[in-house]
């Protein structure tokens, strides 16, 4: 894959047959992927770009977003590539919350009955689970939703709850067992989300084995529950892995692209 920094190299090779005469400055954002830094230098999603697709490589796409304003974004992480021409929206990868909205859209909390608060987090980077922590009586269970919540993936971007909600698991509620301290054993804590992509349909499930200290990791069929296939003595260290190797489909790499007005069609020079 290109590096941001090729991508630089190129848009300085080519800006200024874009730019309007006697314009020498001018803002370049470019995009290869994963989170960006922001003004106060965290780490945060990319937003949204619109504009004319002016430019374009075997390896960058280039959009004119306003009259000094430019942004690059590697072709590799389009879902597909507009022509040159066209008016566009391009949406990079996001993580999201359980109920579907962007991390970066404030959040609403309803502490009184009736009354809904927007609280936003500059740089939040974490999902929680949609479930009553405070309900929860075994410990070993709340532990495991920290983990879900905290837990970085192999791709160093998104938590296990991010990698889950990538799978489908969005707008629908979490399942959990939440035994208590004397059934920890024959009912052991475990934790259920719907897994719909490309990769599974149905339902994965971590399960806390007590007697080694580990997890089993489970995926079962949404209609009959059967287990289809399990993956023994997984440790916190490679919980995230293991569950990304089950469910990603990594379709959530790209970008989406709208296309809001088409490239003007080219007419066919006079023999």
């Amino acid at each position: 894959m290109p590096t941001k920094e090729e991508g630089k190299q190129w848009l300085r090779t080519v800006i200024a047959k874009h730019l309007p005469t006697g314009v020498s400055h001018y803002n370049g954002f470019v995009y290869a992927g994963g989170l960006v830094t922001n003004a106060f230098g965290g780490e945060c999603d990319p937003q949204p770009q619109e504009g004319k697709v002016v430019d374009e490589s075997a390896e960058w796409l280039l959009v004119k977003v306003a009259t000094s304003s430019m942004f690059a974004i590697d072709k590799g992480l389009l879902e597909h590539v507009p022509d040159v021409g066209a008016v566009v929206r391009i949406t990079p990868y996001a993580r999201r919350r359980f109920d579907g909205t962007r991390l970066d859209v404030p959040a609403k909390k309803d502490p009184i009955a009736g009354t809904v608060t927007n609280v936003f987090v500059i740089c939040e980077a974490r999902s929680e689970l949609p479930v009553d922590k405070g309900s929860i009586r075994c410990p070993f269970l709340r532990d495991l939703v920290e983990q879900v919540e905290e837990r970085v993936a192999p791709d160093g971007i998104r938590t296990i709850a991010q990698v889950l909600i990538d799978a489908g698991a969005v707008n629908l509620p979490v399942g959990m067992r939440d035994p208590s301290e004397e059934d920890e054993i024959l009912a052991p804590p475990t934790l259920q989300f719907r897994i719909n992509n490309t990769r599974f349909k149905g339902f994965l499930n971590i399960v806390l084995d007590r007697a080694t200290d580990s997890f089993t990791v489970q995926l079962a069929e949404h209609d009959t529950w059967s287990v289809v296939k399990e993956e023994r003595h997984v440790y916190f260290s490679s919980l995230a892995a293991v569950i990304v190797s089950l469910v990603d489909d990594g379709k959530w790499r790209f970008a989406k692209v709208d296309v809001l007005k088409s490239a003007p069609r080219r007419t066919k020079a006079a023999a």
